[in-house]
């Protein structure tokens, strides 16, 4: 099942265009971080990132669950900071 570390690490490789800067962000290891990914698309039977020479872009889906990602995290931090 999808938890709040897979929605973190997604946001991460978004928000950064990259795996190795995201794990880098994140202190993991690219492969975790790339392993992560790839469930969380298996789980989703989508694919959320596209990954381009230039770097990674977020799919249509993959922006509606970053959209939605950043929301959940926001209302964690003002009820959980």
């Amino acid at each position: 099942a999808m938890d709040l570390r897979q929605l973190k690490y997604f946001c991460a490789v978004v928000d950064q265009g990259s795996f190795h800067k995201a794990a880098d962000a994140l202190n993991i290891s690219p492969p975790a971080l790339s392993l992560s990914i790839k469930k969380l698309e298996t789980e989703l039977a989508v694919i959320l990132l596209e990954r381009k020479p230039g770097g990674i872009l977020p799919t249509s889906f993959g922006n509606c669950l970053y959209e939605s990602a950043q929301q959940i995290q926001a209302k964690r931090a003002a009820v959980d900071p």
